[in-house]
């Protein structure tokens, strides 16, 4: 497929008032206003998407009426693809606004803010003449400074409560990468102390 060929005002297009109506598809979706694509998005069924969608919060404070127009998508490998190479060729408003390109560098992968706050993110490390991977060094830093004893409590806490060490329990939490993925860690581990003991 060749995204220059594809010509917008030929897609099935909605009122985004009428979003319910949409199928249950795969899909490529352009939020419209008039013949100007504000957004591309893709999902795996996009009335799902439109009855849940957060966009909501980058079209406050634009006027007018919304469409959706959308492509239907056979093979959900293919979406990403698709959506990549259509928002590189429209370089639609509220895309180009999204700080997945510089968060994504990061190990942690992309970090979701809001509008506003990316926006203040921008401006303060604009002003602080420092790149974005140094200001998020200096929040995360004074993230961990400030929580760091009152997390220390909460681990020493379960190794108390558990018959660990704050080591053990530290250990857990850092190599796991959802709750219960720690809690599962824990429990294995507290059963393999019983056992030995």
């Amino acid at each position: 497929m060749n995204v220059t060929d594809i010509n917008i005002s030929n897609l099935p297009t909605i009122p985004i008032s009428e979003r319910h109506n949409l199928p249950d598809c795969p899909a490529i979706y352009f939020v419209m206003q008039g013949d100007t694509i504000l957004y591309i998005g893709q999902t795996r069924n996009l009335r799902k998407r439109w009855l849940a969608h957060q966009i909501w919060q980058h079209l406050y404070g634009i006027s007018g009426e919304f469409l959706i127009a959308w492509l239907e998508c056979g093979d959900n490998k293919l979406l990403s693809g698709i959506e990549k190479a259509l928002i590189l060729h429209f370089k639609p408003q509220l895309n180009k606004r999204r700080i997945v390109d510089k968060m994504t560098e990061l190990p942690s992968g992309g970090i979701p803010l809001s509008e506003h706050d990316l926006d203040w993110f921008k401006v303060m490390t604009s002003m602080a003449e420092s790149s974005i991977r140094a200001n998020l060094s200096s929040v995360l830093t004074t993230f961990v400074s400030e929580c760091k004893d009152s997390y220390k409590e909460k681990i020493e806490y379960e190794a108390n409560k558990y018959g660990l060490t704050f080591d053990e329990v530290f250990a857990i939490y850092r190599d796991s990468s959802t709750a219960k993925e720690a809690l599962e860690r824990r429990q294995q581990l507290i059963n393999e102390k019983n056992q030995n003991n």
